[in-house]
């Protein structure tokens, strides 16, 4: 789910939490470091703890988002459900690359050995 961040990073290592890698950008003038935190999710007294694992995301230590996910074997065949909300806005300048990351994510993830079955997402604009 995060193919796109790893293929840029410059390095990737294991943290206490999770891991981190950087990414560098405009020829290494500007770099962030992203961390992946992974931890059980708990119940919010609205929703019952879920089967799975949380990922928390951060970007220079700035929320970036947060990805919920279950995972069901089912026989031959691993059943993955992702639910991601994001902490962050974009700007309009970031329009045309969430639109290329839109076109190329079904064969960023095929070539993992994923196949998506159906997919629900939104882009909405306040």
């Amino acid at each position: 789910m995060l193919a796109f961040q790893w293929g840029l990073a410059n390095d990737i290592r294991p943290t206490s939490e999770g891991w981190a890698y950087d990414i560098s950008y405009l020829f290494g003038l500007v770099s962030i470091t992203m961390e992946v935190k992974t931890s059980s999710p708990q119940s919010d007294g609205e929703n019952e703890a879920h089967d799975g694992f949380e990922l928390t995301v951060t970007a220079n230590g700035k929320a970036w988002g947060t990805y919920l996910v279950s995972i069901d074997e089912q026989g031959r065949k691993t059943a993955i459900e992702i639910k991601y909300e994001s902490a962050r806005k974009f700007g309009l300048r970031r329009l045309p690359q969430w639109l290329v990351a839109e076109r190329y994510r079904h064969e960023a993830l095929a070539v993992q050995g994923y196949t998506i079955a159906e997919r629900d997402f939104n882009l909405s604009i306040r």
